[in-house]
C-alpha cells in the first residue's frame, strides 16, 4: 500500500476496497489547521470516485 498524495498534511491510501485518509501533521499532534480542510475535502472526494472502494 503506496500512499497517494494529496498534499503533505493528508495522505489517501486505497487497498482492498477500503480508502484510509490520515492526517499527516505529527510535528503538530494532527492539529487541523490551515488549508487541511481542503486537503481533506479533495481526499474524499477522490476516495468517493476510485472505482477500486467499495460501497455500502
Amino acid at each position: 500500500m503506496v500512499p497517494e498524495n494529496i498534499a503533505d498534511a493528508v495522505l489517501l491510501q486505497i487497498a482492498d476496497g477500503v480508502a484510509w485518509i490520515t492526517l499527516n501533521r505529527p510535528e503538530r499532534l494532527n492539529a487541523f489547521a490551515g488549508t487541511m480542510r481542503d486537503e481533506l475535502d479533495q481526499a474524499l472526494c477522490e476516495a468517493g470516485q476510485a472505482d477500486a472502494v467499495g460501497s455500502w
